[in-house]
């Protein structure tokens, strides 16, 4: 009886790992790269997801979205730090090299765990002030999102975002950076979540 006990709590957290790193606060404080991102659309006919993979240019092309556009942003490189305060920035490099920041006040932003439900809750309070060129749609008036098993390593951790999250039944973005094009339905890209993933930074 008791090497049945013993088996089974070893096959409980066996599934527990597979599902990724537990958490704690030291796991996620630090410099976090972004590296991908997918979108995805629903299919409502099929019930199904089509996976669309960002592309790692500045810009967007006429088919597919930018890895940047998750914070609606044109840039090349993007860097979230998570600090001691529970709270957290993102920064970018521009095409020309020139760095900014996307959620510049950190007194904006807050980031939380639950390790007994092993989840991830980040929240943007206020509305932020990114590129004015592109759209604002993933992070518009602030966001709440809770991730739970969000990172698959100790060095790899994903954010999921659903539109239903911030109140919506799509996410609408451009394909485009013409203006005068801007609201054509085939440069219009719409999707209804978003899972992006960043690796730690040493």
């Amino acid at each position: 009886m008791k090497n049945i006990l013993i088996i089974l709590i070893l096959i409980v957290t066996l599934l527990f790992l597979s599902c990724g790193t537990i958490l704690d606060s030291s796991k996620i404080v630090g410099r976090w790269e972004l590296i991908n991102v997918e979108y995805y659309q629903y299919n409502e006919d099929f019930d199904s997801y089509k996976k669309i993979t960002a592309i790692a240019d500045v810009f967007p092309d006429d088919k597919k979205p930018t890895r940047g556009q998750f914070f609606d942003v044109y840039g090349k490189s993007f860097i979230v730090v998570f600090d001691k305060l529970n709270q957290f920035s993102v920064t970018y490099t521009s095409k020309t090299n020139q760095s900014g920041t996307i959620f510049c006040r950190l007194v904006d932003t807050d980031w939380s765990m639950d390790t007994s439900e092993n989840s991830l809750t980040i929240k943007l309070k206020n509305t932020p002030t990114p590129d004015p060129s592109t759209d604002i749609v993933i992070w518009k008036n602030g966001l709440t999102v809770k991730n739970y098993w969000p990172m698959s390593s100790s060095d790899t951790f994903e954010i999921y975002i659903k539109a239903k999250d911030v109140g919506l039944d799509y996410f609408n973005i451009t394909l485009t950076t013409n203006k005068d094009l801007s609201n054509d339905d085939k440069y219009r890209f719409k999707f209804h979540s978003v899972k992006a993933f960043f690796k730690r930074q040493i």
